[in-house]
């Protein structure tokens, strides 16, 4: 469940750092004045705070599952409609990325959180933001030369299919292929280790058979045959063999 988390996070944060380093040129070719650039960039990143606090009440009001499944969701609508409009009021659309942005990071990290002890926290949560960053460096060169090879309309594009087809394999059958490495992983595991603590319990056994055996055939011997006539008695004598 934390390695589901921790792609899915990892997907949904490239998809944002991904459009992050398009609004300059997106800014540029729906011709903002470039005195409003400044401006532009802090309201967006204000936003991510004011996202950021009410997320939350996101989560309440839609419910886990639902709120990661509309991170994505949100995140191709966002491209298509960029892909759709180049006017400067479409810029607008840039703030769908920055909700995602408000409501990824606290969330994911919660849950990821909920799921690890204090003592790995530190490892977990830098195994996450180093996936994320591995995940935007193999999927971001590739948009930024769709754009540079077509066109922005199509590097939009592709980057909507690419991030919503990934998600939504994480969403269907991602987690089960997770689930069943770590199931198959932890059978491994489980079978070495029953082996090892098996190994000493079986010559344990062994050495305690050979002691009741010796002990028994010092019984058996000082054992008077003559004494035991007429009583509902048998001896029985025991074969070992090996």
């Amino acid at each position: 469940k934390i390695r589901w988390f921790i792609f899915y996070s990892a997907i949904v944060g490239s998809s944002t750092l991904t459009m992050v380093w398009f609004i300059q040129p997106y800014l540029e070719l729906v011709e903002l004045p470039l005195q409003y650039f400044g401006i532009a960039w802090a309201a967006l990143n204000y936003s991510v705070g004011m996202f950021t606090y009410f997320a939350h009440h996101v989560e309440q009001a839609l419910g886990r599952r639902m709120t990661l499944i509309s991170l994505i969701f949100l995140t191709g609508l966002g491209y298509f409609l960029m892909a759709t409009f180049f006017t400067l009021w479409a810029a607008l659309f840039i703030f769908i990325f920055y909700y995602i942005r408000g409501i990824n990071s606290p969330l994911l990290k919660n849950y990821i959180n909920q799921l690890i002890t204090s003592d790995m926290r530190a490892t977990v949560l830098s195994v996450q933001g180093m996936t994320g960053r591995l995940t935007f460096s193999l999927i971001g060169p590739f948009i930024g030369w769709a754009k540079d090879y077509y066109s922005m309309e199509n590097a939009f594009i592709i980057a909507g299919i690419i991030f919503i087809g990934i998600s939504a394999f994480l969403q269907t059958h991602g987690k089960a292929l997770i689930v069943k490495k770590i199931r198959e992983t932890y059978a491994l595991n489980a079978s070495i280790g029953y082996l090892v603590y098996s190994f000493p319990l079986g010559f344990h056994a062994i050495n305690v058979s050979i002691e009741n055996i010796a002990q028994i055939r010092d019984i058996t011997a000082q054992l008077d045959p003559s004494s035991l006539k007429g009583k509902k008695l048998q001896l029985r004598t025991l074969e070992i063999e090996g």
